[in-house]
């Protein structure tokens, strides 16, 4: 029996040291939550890019509710170049693919939370039935939104020669500028893929940072030029799992992947 309680009291230390161990360490990892939301609509089944309006309020007021700090896609950029110690509770909103349903359904709900988002557009798809029309991008740009490019076509840039990507890349924000009258600084890799020569492209360009989805091998977001985020989804429904994804150390302990 004593050899017994000794194992346990052994074993209580052990774990207490790894907790400690790794509290010390997570301390000096953290990394700022960019959620990353394509579709906001209900369907039938279930598709990995679609969230129901109903899931997204519950995110929406998860933060609300749990005192997040919701900032914008520029304040990280700035933030990370330089060098800002962030809150612990900070997060970043943004949409990929400029579905219509952002602005039905997204739209109202991060404007009744007052929650900063950006959303990605790929020029061609504007006025495209089911996707933003120039004028709901307008409105939303002057409610306080930001726009950011998504290329011209939505073409996945790797299997691309370096001068279609530099096409997509450059054209897509020179055109957004022109029919927006914005500053385009942001962009989004379609697919998340990209390599480095992409990335080139991407800063010759003008943009001041770019995000993929959870490819690359910089888990610490050091790099603006590809920044890491975080899929939200309708599986996302528990509040524990959605302050796990949000705890600032999630995509830190994620496999790396491949950028392309």
């Amino acid at each position: 029996m004593k050899r017994f309680f000794k194992f346990i009291q052994i074993a209580a230390v052990a774990f207490f040291l790894s907790i400690s161990t790794f509290v010390f360490w997570a301390s000096f990892h953290y990394v700022v939550p960019v959620m990353m939301y394509h579709s906001i609509e209900d369907i039938e089944g279930h598709r990995s890019d679609t969230v129901s309006p109903s899931i997204f309020v519950k995110h929406m007021s998860f933060l609300q509710k749990h005192g997040y700090n919701v900032i914008s896609l520029d304040e990280l950029v700035e933030g990370i170049k330089n060098k800002t110690e962030f809150a612990r509770n900070t997060v970043v909103i943004t949409f990929d693919d400029a579905y219509e349903n952002n602005y039905t359904h997204g739209y109202p709900i991060l404007k009744k939370y007052n929650h900063p988002a950006t959303f990605f557009v790929p020029f061609t798809d504007v006025d495209r039935e089911g996707f933003l029309s120039a004028k709901q991008i307008e409105e939303m740009i002057e409610a306080g939104f930001t726009v950011g490019s998504h290329t011209m076509t939505h073409k996945y840039l790797p299997d691309l020669s370096v001068e279609a990507q530099a096409d997509e890349i450059k054209a897509s924000r020179l055109k957004l500028q022109k029919k927006f009258d914005v500053l385009i600084d942001h962009f989004a890799y379609p697919n998340g893929g990209f390599t480095e020569e992409t990335k080139r492209l991407v800063k010759e360009a003008g943009h001041t940072s770019a995000v993929t989805t959870n490819r690359g091998f910089d888990r610490k977001n050091k790099d603006v030029y590809e920044i890491n985020r975080i899929k939200m989804s309708n599986k996302d429904t528990n509040d524990f799992l959605i302050f796990w994804k949000l705890t600032g150390y999630f995509t830190l302990l994620k496999t790396p992947r491949s950028p392309y």
